[in-house]
């Protein structure tokens, strides 16, 4: 992260600035759309970051026009990346994540990442049956099997099959 104190810096500057009052969005239920804004703007960020690239395969471009493009609107792209960054730290610091607790989750996904690539990792025999989210996330829960199939808690597992559940946790 920038450093250690990251979500820190970023709560104490959204307080001063805006009165943003953490506690106060969740006693009032507010915090789902104040979630909801803040990885809207991160999406908008990301698609304006990514109007600075040359992207478009059927522009007319040589590789070097479109290297030199990016080279030119590198400090663009950054900019639009940090603000990526102000509001993903406001939807951690609004989750009441730490700079610690960050830290954590980050290299715990980064051993799935390493893992996935050490084991031949195919996107597909990790993933829930039903849903398609990954079973092999951090802090997720055991997968369930049914029919020979695993899912990522008993609703899939339930949902995708007609009979009578008949699930097992796999640990």
């Amino acid at each position: 992260m920038i450093n250690e104190n990251w979500l820190e810096r970023q709560k104490r500057y959204q307080e001063e600035t805006y009165g943003i009052d953490y506690r106060q969005l969740w006693e009032s239920g507010e915090i789902v759309n104040y979630v909801s804004t803040m990885l809207t703007a991160a999406q908008i960020e990301v698609a304006e970051a990514y109007q600075e690239v040359p992207w478009k395969p059927w522009a007319n471009l040589t590789t070097e026009q479109r290297m030199a493009r990016l080279m030119d609107n590198a400090g663009k792209v950054t900019g639009e990346l940090v603000d990526v960054m102000f509001f993903i730290a406001n939807v951690l610091v609004a989750l009441g994540v730490s700079d610690a607790a960050l830290e954590a989750a980050y290299l715990a996904k980064m051993g799935v990442n390493k893992r996935r690539q050490d084991t031949g990792y195919d996107g597909i025999s990790t993933k829930c049956a039903k849903c398609g989210r990954a079973l092999d996330e951090p802090n997720a829960a055991p997968p369930v099997q049914r029919s020979g199939s695993l899912y990522c808690g008993f609703i899939c597992a339930v949902e995708d099959q007609d009979e009578a559940p008949e699930v097992e946790t796999v640990r």
